[in-house]
């Protein structure tokens, strides 16, 4: 079910702007409880909702180890060096860990064009026109055959921050903050 801006918002545990370090799949659990698992390692560019763990892994359900594989419809594709704003929820407890699987997922774009800026497309690759679009189906058949190439006039990163971080707060919750690992200062 398509989830809208709001939702994402509230819903997510923390929302965070991350770059991809690794993914990495592997089997995971004992006879039948085993299972693939795809582990994807972040690092905390900001915090906008939540408390968020400055060391970030987050688990999914599914992914290719050798010859096997495990495919869960509907999850987005993390890749090392993307860039992404994700909407967190039960990391680790949940066969996806983002608000609304793939809807939880927008990548950052550079915009080719004068203005220079940075804008957001979502998980199945279309550029993220307004906040309305959010709630409209990901069409993920179609995710390897767009191009990702903004035109100036989709939804800007800086504008995206500015609206999530605006409804978290007008929606009593707490506006981000990095929690450091045990024995380790933030600065």
């Amino acid at each position: 079910m398509p989830v809208g801006f709001e939702e994402l918002v509230v819903q997510a545990d923390f929302v965070v702007r991350v770059e991809i370090l690794e993914v990495k799949s592997m089997w995971q659990g004992e006879g039948p409880n085993r299972c693939i698992v795809t582990k994807v390692s972040v690092l905390v560019e900001r915090s906008m909702v939540g408390a968020t763990p400055a060391n970030l892994t987050l688990v999914f359900l599914g992914g290719r180890v050798g010859a096997d594989f495990l495919t869960v419809t509907g999850q987005p594709e993390l890749k090392v060096g993307d860039r992404c704003i994700l909407f967190v929820e039960k990391n680790g407890q949940r066969v996806c860990p983002l608000v609304g699987f793939g809807q939880g997922h927008y990548r950052i774009i550079k915009d080719a064009g004068p203005s220079g800026l940075a804008s957001v497309a979502r998980s199945d690759g279309h550029p993220l026109g307004s906040l309305e679009e959010i709630s409209l189906p990901l069409d993920h058949r179609s995710a390897r055959s767009v191009s990702v190439r903004s035109s100036g006039r989709g939804v800007t990163v800086d504008q995206f921050e500015s609206a999530i971080v605006e409804l978290a707060r007008t929606r009593g919750r707490p506006v981000g903050a990095l929690i450091a690992p045990e024995g380790v200062q933030l600065r």
